[in-house]
């Protein structure tokens, strides 16, 4: 059984390269966060959450879902669950939930930056 994982990642850059006709968005940042249980896409949301851009609807030639773009509203969700299981925590740290805080506030400090929930299958 796989890890989902979360990556930063910039819309507005994403666009332009679409829109140039250029490969997508294989990686546009080399840091990931591997997620807890607590974190995960089933515990934390109920279908995908409003406002969320599902990878089938940002790159529509795709066949699968391999990724969700979040707003900071939903990262915060991921972070309170989180916190609220802080002691079962058996793959993050205490480093890794504070990064995706701080990507949190980074994305709600910059709209063209959301973070990438990854499906892995």
């Amino acid at each position: 059984m796989g890890t989902d994982s979360v990556k930063l990642f910039d819309k507005a850059l994403a666009d332009r390269m679409l829109a140039e006709g250029r490969d997508p968005l294989v990686a546009l940042g080399d840091e990931e966060i591997y997620l807890d249980y607590w974190g995960c896409y089933a515990e934390v949301f109920d279908g995908h959450p409003e406002g969320s851009i599902s990878s089938l609807d940002y790159l529509p030639d795709e066949e699968e879902e391999t990724f969700l773009l979040l707003r900071p509203d939903h990262v915060d969700r991921m972070v309170r669950s989180l916190n609220e299981h802080r002691d079962d925590l058996n793959i993050m740290d205490k480093e890794q939930l504070e990064k995706l805080e701080r990507w949190r506030d980074f994305c709600a400090a910059n709209p063209s930056q959301m973070v990438a929930y990854i499906f892995d299958f």
